[in-house]
């Protein structure tokens, strides 16, 4: 039996290509399942209704190692919010475009995702967005 990761104020290193840091204030197990909460941090996945950004897998530990969240996203991208976005969100793009980068609005009942809100902001705000390896229909 693997001891659980005392993780409280430590940070969680999320995977898919690229690092990206999270913070969590929770303890997580080696193998269980996490998600983004809308504050932008990770915590444990507890409901069925929560969409998993990943399964935890621990080095060791220690007072310096991270945790890190193996994914199912092709790549992390940069893009801006066509409307207020949380983290954990499905999305996909609207169409428009702002100094360059897809704009990106949460994807509703029907619609089809592309990808995933891993840091959401206000309208306008820079975000980042993991896309899914596979479309998925809302």
């Amino acid at each position: 039996m693997t001891e659980p990761f005392d993780n409280k104020k430590k940070v969680v290193v999320y995977d898919c290509g690229e690092a990206i840091t999270f913070s969590t204030d929770e303890v997580l197990n080696v193998g269980q399942e996490v998600r983004l909460k809308g504050d932008n941090t990770v915590g444990a996945r507890t409901a069925t209704t929560q969409i998993p950004i990943g399964v935890v897998t621990v080095k060791s530990n220690t007072e310096d190692t991270n945790v890190v969240v193996n994914t199912g996203f092709s790549q992390v991208l940069n893009g801006v919010a066509g409307a207020t976005l949380t983290a954990g969100t499905y999305v996909k793009q609207n169409g428009s475009f702002t100094n360059g980068l897809p704009q990106y609005v949460a994807a509703a009942s029907g619609d089809i995702a592309l990808g995933y809100t891993l840091i959401g902001g206000a309208s306008g705000s820079v975000i980042r967005v993991g896309t899914l390896k596979s479309p998925k229909t809302i």
